[in-house]
C-alpha cells in the first residue's frame, strides 16, 4: 500500500516539473502558492475508475480538510465541492501523499493525542487510487457522510467568563517586536475552577503569541500602577507579566486549538484573582503604507461547578542558554531537569521560532524506561498547538524523574526567515523574545490529585494527604509534598526528613543515609530506587509522628500544621 502511494508521489513530481497551465482558476493558483506544486493540464479527461470523489474521497476531505479549506476559512482555497477539489486535484494528492497535509507536526508514534489530524493507511490509499483511477467524480448517491465530529466547546455551552480588553491597542511600528501586557477588567468574585479555555487572537496578521496569566489579588494593585504610568493601553512587559505570583493558564500561538481538560480536572483560580494577557506583536510583515488596526485579543473560560478531583498546572521546560552559530545546520540544544512534582502529564505545548527544525521531550523514569512526551520531527512555526493526550495514554511521572528537552535548528542561508520580502542573512542567534531570536521551550500540562482544603497555605492539603498513606508506602509522603506544587517540595523535604525525621526516627534515617551514601548518585533518585526499602522503613516510623503533629515545629515555615 505504501509503495503505491510513494510511486504516485514520484509520478506527480515528474508531471509537475516544468508544466505550465493557463486554464487554472484563482483557487488553483492559491493551491500552487501554498503547496509549491503546479497542476498538469486541467482539461485532461477523467476516467470512470472504481475510486471516485463521491464514493470515497469526498468524505475523507470533509473529515480532514474542510475545517480550514472552506469558503472564508483559514486556508487559501476551498475544497467544499467536487469542482474545487478537481481544480486542485494534483496539488491535493501530492500534499497528502507527501504528508504535508493535513498538517499534524506531532509524530503519531510518540503518544496518542486527542483529535489528531492523521490520515489512516486506508485513507491514504484511497486518495492515491482516486488519482490513479483518473479523478472521477462518481455518483453523488454513493456518498456516505463521515462520522460527525464532536465540538467539545459547543457541548460545554456558552463560556462562563468572557475576557475582553477595555481598549484596543495598536502596536508600535518602531518596535517590530512589541510586548504588551493587558489587565482584563473582568473580575473573579468567587473561586473558579477552569475546565476549558479558548484564547482568541484578534489581529492574527501581527499577533505572534498570547499568554494568559492569573494574578492573585495581592498583585493587582502593582499591575494597575504600571498601567497608570503608561500613556498607552496596558504596559510593556517581557518574559511574563512581571508580578511575583503570576501563574500561566494557557495561551495562543499559530495553529493553537481550544484546550479542554480531562473529566474531573480543572485549573484553580482563587476569588479576587484577575487575568492578564501578555501579547507579543510583530509588525515586520505589515507593509509600511498599510494602517495597523487596533488589536483586542481576548479569551473564553468554562468552569466546573463542583469541586474537581484533580488540579491542572502548567510547567515550562526550557534550554535557555542557546547558541546557534550562523551557517550551521543540525545545531542541537539539550536540557535535562528533575521533575518538580509527582503527577500525570496530560498534554504538551512545544515552542520554537523560525529556525527550529525538530523538538523532542521525554521522561526517563526511575525504572530506566523512557516515555515520549513530545516528538515533532518537522517543526513548522505556523502549526503550533496544545497536544492533549488521550485519557488512556497519559504519562505518570514521579518527583525527581528526568525530563529532557532537545531542540534542533538550521541556521543556514536556505532556512532564513523573510522580512519585507528579503531573506535574512545568517547570524549568530541566541535565546530571545523576538521573532528573529530563538527558543527551546516546552510547556508540560500536569494533573495531580486535588488535596487542597482551600486555606491557601503553601502546603495546603498535606495533612489530608498523609492520612491516606499506607505506613510502608515509600513514596507517599514525597507525593503529598509535591501535590500542592513546587514550592511545598522545595520547602518541605528538609524539615520533614532532615529535621523531624532525624530527631524522631534516628536509627531508620541512619539506615537510609548509609544506603544513599553507598548508592553514590543523586540523593532523591537513590532514595526512591536502590534505597526504597530503607525509605519505606523511615516512612513507617515517620508517618505516625507526622499525623500526631510531632513535626509541626519543624514544618511551621512551610505552613504545615497537622492537628493531632
Amino acid at each position: 500500500m505504501r509503495q503505491r502511494i510513494n510511486r504516485l508521489t514520484m509520478t506527480l513530481c515528474a508531471l509537475v516539473i516544468g508544466c505550465g497551465d493557463d486554464t487554472n482558476d484563482d483557487a488553483d493558483s492559491d493551491a500552487v502558492s501554498e503547496l509549491d506544486v503546479q497542476s498538469p493540464d486541467s482539461d485532461a479527461p477523467d476516467s470512470t475508475g472504481a475510486t471516485t470523489y463521491h464514493g470515497t474521497v469526498r468524505a475523507i476531505i470533509e473529515e480532514n480538510c474542510v475545517s480550514c479549506h472552506t469558503d472564508g476559512g483559514a486556508a487559501p482555497f476551498a475544497l467544499d465541492t467536487f469542482e474545487q477539489a478537481h481544480t486542485a486535484r494534483f496539488s491535493l494528492v501530492a500534499a497528502v501523499a507527501s504528508g504535508q497535509m493535513p498538517p499534524w507536526p506531532m509524530d503519531p508514534d510518540c503518544r496518542d493525542v486527542k483529535d489528531a489530524r492523521v490520515l489512516s493507511e486506508s485513507d491514504l490509499a484511497a486518495v492515491a487510487a482516486w488519482a490513479e483511477d483518473g479523478f472521477a467524480e462518481g455518483d453523488p448517491a454513493d456518498y456516505t457522510a463521515p462520522p460527525a465530529s464532536v465540538d467539545v466547546l459547543a457541548s460545554l455551552g456558552p463560556a462562563d467568563l468572557e475576557l475582553v480588553p477595555s481598549d484596543g491597542y495598536v502596536p508600535d511600528r518602531a518596535r517590530p517586536d512589541d510586548y504588551r501586557c493587558f489587565l482584563y477588567p473582568q473580575t473573579v468574585d468567587s473561586d473558579l475552577y477552569i475546565r476549558a479555555h479558548d484564547v482568541v487572537p484578534d489581529q492574527r496578521p501581527y499577533v505572534h503569541h498570547v499568554l494568559l496569566y492569573m494574578i492573585p489579588a495581592a498583585d493587582v494593585a502593582a499591575v494597575e500602577t504600571r498601567i497608570a504610568a503608561d500613556a498607552q493601553p496596558g504596559y510593556t512587559c517581557y518574559g511574563g507579566v512581571g508580578t511575583p505570583g503570576d501563574t500561566l493558564i494557557g495561551g495562543w500561538v499559530p495553529g493553537m486549538v481550544p484546550t479542554v481538560y480531562p473529566e474531573g480536572a480543572a485549573f484553580f483560580v482563587p476569588a479576587g484573582s484577575r487575568f492578564v494577557a501578555q501579547i507579543h506583536y510583530n509588525t515586520l510583515g505589515i507593509p509600511a503604507d498599510t494602517e495597523i488596526p487596533a488589536d483586542a485579543s481576548g479569551a473564553r473560560l468554562w468552569q466546573m461547578t463542583e469541586r474537581p478531583t484533580h488540579n491542572v498546572a502548567i510547567a515550562g521546560l526550557a534550554k535557555g542558554n542557546l547558541q546557534i552559530p550562523a551557517n550551521e545546520r543540525d545545531v542541537v540544544a539539550v536540557q535535562e531537569v528533575p521533575s518538580p512534582v509527582s503527577g500525570t502529564i496530560i498534554g504538551t505545548i512545544p515552542h520554537m521560532h523560525l529556525l527550529g527544525t525538530a523538538i523532542d521531550v521525554d521522561v526517563t523514569h526511575y525504572s530506566g524506561e523512557t516515555s515520549c512526551v513530545t516528538r515533532v520531527p518537522s517543526w513548522d512555526f505556523n502549526w503550533q498547538q496544545v497536544y492533549m493526550f488521550d485519557d488512556a495514554d497519559h504519562v505518570d511521572v514521579r518527583l525527581g524523574e528526568t525530563l529532557r528537552i532537545s531542540c534542533t535548528y538550521d541556521n543556514t542561508a536556505e532556512n532564513q526567515p523573510t522580512v519585507n520580502g528579503e531573506p535574512q542573512t545568517p547570524r549568530d542567534v541566541t535565546w530571545g523574545e523576538g521573532t528573529l531570536d530563538e527558543m527551546c521551550l516546552n510547556y508540560v500540562l500536569t494533573m495531580t490529585p486535588n488535596i487542597a482544603s482551600g486555606d491557601g497555605t503553601l502546603c495546603d492539603g498535606f495533612d489530608v494527604c498523609i492520612d491516606t498513606c499506607d505506613d510502608d508506602d515509600a513514596l507517599c509522603v514525597l507525593d503529598c509534598l509535591s501535590y500542592p506544587g513546587v514550592g511545598c517540595v522545595q520547602c518541605g523535604i528538609g524539615p520533614v526528613y532532615t529535621d523531624c525525621g532525624v530527631r524522631e526516627c534516628p536509627l531508620q534515617m541512619a539506615g537510609l543515609g548509609g544506603c544513599i551514601q553507598d548508592c553514590g548518585g543523586d540523593v532523591l533518585e537513590c532514595a526512591v530506587t536502590e534505597c526504597q526499602p530503607q525509605l519505606s522503613v523511615v516512612n513507617a516510623c515517620l508517618l505516625p509522628k507526622l499525623r500526631a503533629g510531632a513535626c509541626n515545629a519543624d514544618t511551621a515555615a512551610c505552613e504545615i500544621n497537622v492537628a493531632p
